[in-house]
């Protein structure tokens, strides 16, 4: 498992949504690497989506560089 996140709708549902992840990891005997987890963000990137309390996103810089692309050609159009 590299990446995981989980999210609650209501700041008191924080605990209940956490004991939930770690009784599952517990049941598959997987372990987290302590270096990486990050409790209670409110704004980050995640497997390169912008995640928020407000949804997941697609990264604007990402659609920015897709948008500035050049429409490719062909041998004949050159």
């Amino acid at each position: 498992m590299d990446d995981m996140i989980t999210k609650y709708k209501e700041k008191e549902d924080h605990i209940q949504a956490l004991r939930k992840r770690f009784k599952r990891l517990w049941k598959y005997r997987l372990k987290l690497n302590p270096t990486k987890c990050t409790l209670k963000v409110k704004f980050g990137k995640l497997l390169e989506f912008m995640v928020s309390n407000k949804g997941t996103k697609i990264d604007p810089n990402k659609v920015m560089v897709i948008q500035q692309m050049l429409t490719p050609k062909t041998g004949r159009e050159v």
